[in-house]
C-alpha cells in the first residue's frame, strides 16, 4: 500500500511538471535521500538515456 501512495504521489508531480503547474519542481527533481541511498530525479522527456557525472571532492 505505500508503494503505490509513493508511486501516485510521484505520478502526481510528474503530471504537474508536463503541465508546467508544479510551484516547486525542487520538490521531485534533484537529488533525494530515499531508503539510506541517494536518488537523482531529472525531467528530460526527450531524452533516451541520462548521465550523471560528479567531481571527485576531497574532504
Amino acid at each position: 500500500m505505500i508503494e503505490t501512495i509513493q508511486a501516485d504521489w510521484i505520478k502526481s508531480e510528474a503530471i504537474n511538471l508536463e503541465n508546467c503547474c508544479n510551484d516547486n519542481p525542487l520538490k521531485i527533481l534533484g537529488p533525494h535521500f530515499y531508503k539510506e541511498q541517494w536518488v537523482i530525479r531529472v525531467w528530460m522527456p526527450q531524452a533516451d538515456e541520462v548521465k550523471i557525472k560528479f567531481k571527485k571532492q576531497n574532504l
